[in-house]
């Protein structure tokens, strides 16, 4: 059993960035040199902490209470699905 991952590495002419998201983690390196490092956790927090599911979760549990909404909205998740299918597809267009 293993855990998916997360990551976006990006290289070009003398540098390189690595995010992680299931660490929430970024680092940048120029010319062979880590020129950035940042964490959105402390250290030592809990990876379920680090990577959102705790927050996630919470807002989840929170938006089914009585009276509450759920963030994003429908509309919100439509809207994001068409922005993703138009970049997949090449598309670009001004709001």
């Amino acid at each position: 059993m293993g855990v998916s991952e997360e990551s976006i590495e990006i290289l070009g002419d003398g540098f390189r960035v690595c995010i992680e998201f299931q660490h929430g983690t970024l680092r940048i390196d120029a010319d062979g040199e880590q020129v950035l490092t940042w964490s959105a956790a402390e250290t030592g927090t809990d990876l379920h902490e680090k990577n959102g599911a705790y927050d996630e979760t919470a807002a989840f549990v929170a938006g089914l209470q009585p009276g509450a909404t759920l963030s994003p909205t429908m509309e919100e998740g439509i809207a994001t699905m068409h922005a993703i299918v138009a970049m997949q597809q090449g598309q670009t267009w001004e709001a």
